[in-house]
């Protein structure tokens, strides 16, 4: 009976979450740069490691491909899985240098631990080889 309660808890308040109004005009533009820090603040916020890992990665993701290479730096920072962090700063490299931010795809590629990604990577960058 308890689950029940606190299903039903859950939903309600999630609920109210999702039909709240903003109080923004429909035809003022969303600054996709605080779009993009306020998820990462989100992301950060995250207490449980592997929810907080995934949600960091898809933000470095969208922020690659939105060439915002300092919120890439800094969600790549703070994932703790060092196989995901390898592979997250790898990809985010690639779509930071496709959406013409090279430089700060060559600071995140420069993230990389393993030493044989991290140099594939930089190859990539250098050769102007944006894809994976």
């Amino acid at each position: 009976m308890r689950c029940i309660l606190l299903l039903t808890a859950a939903i309600t308040l999630f609920g109210l979450a999702g039909g709240c109004s903003n109080d923004r005009p429909n035809d003022e533009p969303i600054s996709e740069t605080s779009d993009l820090q306020g998820r990462l603040e989100a992301a950060m916020a995250v207490t449980d490691i592997f929810g907080r890992n995934d949600a960091l990665i898809k933000v470095a993701e969208d922020s690659a491909i939105q060439g915002d290479p300092n919120v890439v730096r800094t969600a790549i920072g703070e994932i703790r899985d060092p196989f995901a962090k390898n592979e997250s700063a790898a990809n985010a490299a690639l779509k930071l240098a496709a959406s013409g931010e090279v430089a700060g795809a060559t600071e995140v590629a420069k993230m990389i631990t393993d030493p044989a990604r991290r140099n594939s990577v930089l190859s990539k960058l250098a050769k102007g080889e944006y894809s994976e």
